[in-house]
């Protein structure tokens, strides 16, 4: 490459690059016959000029791809050296960026993940191309093995939640097939987390249904063995106890009498629920498209019949000319009484009212999100439609706190209603 179109590059300076283009326009085309070259753009992301690094692109698209001598593409270098405005900007080039393989079949991500503290670009990572959790490198190692390696804890628990919440064809499937991945070393992430003695990591790893615990690497170990070295079975046996699932811990916890739920338990409820969006997300996804439009029909009747059921209850509400928030009275020509029951309220009994509209409500909730999920694949991209399913759900919950035939069925209601309006917070 000429020198002076190093220096232009290295300095950012557009007016520079056009002069040479002036002078000789076969510059970049020579460059780009190349198959292993150091391109302008490769200097210009290295150095993080996005200007200049545009008029490239402009000019020649394919320099996005281009190997260096070293082996790294315009993406490694940038995130190499911090630019972190330079790494974005080329995935909004082309989001398939980040799985171009560079030396040792190290992608961009693999880069992020080794390096730990680019977090913005993770998360633009996972956005813009979820399926690149997928790949790895010449020595078997995904992007979670290489957080785990370089204890880049931050990263790793970062890729975990982007394992959990991706949504593309064959999403679960990689979720399991990654949890309990062998490089070639034939260690998993357990192993990894075991032998670096990251105890925090283990207990996580354990907690988790789909990890399996007895894989042997090729030592012929499993990663209890490796913890033996360092912790006693006593040890062990209590971390195995601590990290078993939520939601014995959940039920336990929760006072249904009194409805109330500690702040770590609403954590859980949410991320329940986020795993139900998820698993209704994937589905969506790997369903034809003709299923898809007739679920959407039947889903779209149900939601009807679910809503017309919470308006109007089986056997009707108490009528009365007593104000809402009064007993009924009743009356003939020689004697008066007063209702325990109050106008507007279901006719139903307590625990008749709570069976039904626990199964109708949870079928409402369930059909509406599946509505959800056909429209839209990426939950951080909110619409109209996002807004009026969601009202729609905040008038139902509302309607059950008014028709609810007593005062504690309808403080549950209630917490339900704001709990609900939390968790919508919370995603949007």
């Amino acid at each position: 490459m000429d020198q002076r179109l190093k220096d232009a590059a290295q300095a950012g300076d557009i007016e520079a690059l056009y002069a040479l283009i002036r002078e000789d326009a076969f510059v970049l085309k020579r460059i780009d016959e190349l198959p292993i070259v150091d391109t302008p753009l490769h200097i210009a992301a290295s150095a993080g000029h996005v200007d200049f690094a545009m008029e490239i692109v402009n000019l020649k698209a394919s320099f996005t791809r281009k190997l260096n001598p070293d082996g790294f593409s315009p993406m490694h270098l940038a995130l190499q050296n911090g630019k972190e405005v330079m790494v974005l900007w080329l995935l909004d080039v082309d989001k398939d960026l980040v799985r171009v393989k560079a030396r040792g079949g190290k992608t961009p991500l693999h880069d992020a993940a080794e390096i730990g503290n680019l977090l913005s670009c993770l998360d633009g990572f996972f956005d813009a191309c979820p399926e690149s959790i997928q790949d790895v490198t010449n020595q078997g190692d995904t992007a979670l093995h290489i957080a785990l390696r370089s204890k880049k804890i931050k990263a790793f628990e970062k890729l975990m939640d982007w394992l959990r919440c991706s949504i593309f064809i064959d999403a679960q499937f990689w979720q399991e097939e990654l949890l309990n991945w062998k490089n070639k070393q034939g260690d998993t992430l357990l192993h990894i987390a075991a032998s670096s003695d990251q105890i925090q990591v283990v207990k996580m790893l354990i907690g988790k249904r789909n990890v399996v615990k007895d894989i042997k690497n090729l030592d012929g170990e499993t990663a209890m063995d490796i913890l033996r070295r360092h912790l006693t079975d006593r040890d062990i046996r209590d971390m195995q106890k601590s990290a078993s699932g939520f939601l014995s811990s959940l039920l336990k916890s929760v006072r249904f009498n009194q409805i109330q739920v500690g702040v770590k338990e609403r954590s859980k409820i949410t991320q329940l629920f986020l795993s139900l969006l998820v698993y209704l997300g994937r589905t969506n996804k790997e369903t034809p498209r003709e299923t898809r439009d007739a679920l959407l029909l039947v889903d779209t009747l149900i939601v009807t019949a679910t809503y017309q059921a919470t308006l109007s209850p089986p056997g009707g509400v108490w009528q009365g000319s007593a104000d809402m928030n009064s007993h009924i009275r009743i009356s003939n020509s020689t004697t008066e009484a007063t209702s325990p029951h109050f106008t507007g309220t279901s006719v139903m009994s307590s625990e008749t009212f709570r069976l039904f509209f626990l199964a109708n409500t949870f079928l409402f909730l369930v059909t509406s999100l599946r509505i959800l999920m056909t429209f839209f694949q990426n939950l951080n991209k909110v619409s109209f439609t996002h807004v009026s399913i969601v009202w729609l759900l905040c008038s139902c919950i509302f309607s059950l706190i008014v028709i609810a035939p007593t005062d504690r069925l309808s403080r549950g209601f209630r917490v339900v209603f704001y709990f609900y309006i939390a968790i919508v917070v919370f995603i949007l």
